[in-house]
């Protein structure tokens, strides 16, 4: 993961290979990071590699709501247009298990608008 400086919110940009292990680590470190911003906005791009396993995106979207985050917050999640369906999925796990505090973007700029707007 690298964080990448921004005004205003938390931006960092994740790569490597796209396993459980690797997305509950990077996680948990975007969650530590998060703790110095307030309001808490976090834009983070998701460019890791791998098969979108149904299980990895079902086991991170069920993971997401039990995550050390500052409350409220707010997340961006950027991907790939290819893998946006991926992620939808995993954030609709997510937002079932009551984290309705993410959203998943292909457009940056859109990003940084839904992460703008007040609460």
């Amino acid at each position: 993961m690298e964080r990448v400086p921004a005004d205003g919110f938390l931006h960092v940009i994740m790569t490597g290979e796209e396993t459980i292990e690797n997305l509950k680590h990077a996680w948990n470190a975007v969650a530590e990071l998060a703790h110095a911003f307030d309001p808490c906005r976090v834009l983070a791009e998701g460019y890791m590699e791998g098969p979108g396993k149904t299980n990895v995106l079902f086991d991170i979207g069920a993971v997401f709501p039990t995550l050390p985050f500052p409350s409220p917050i707010r997340i961006a999640v950027v991907c790939k247009e290819s893998k946006f369906e991926d992620f939808r999925f995993a954030e609709n796990v997510a937002v079932n298990r009551g984290a309705h505090f993410v959203a998943v973007f292909t457009d940056v700029n859109e990003a940084i608008a839904w992460l703008a707007r007040p609460d």
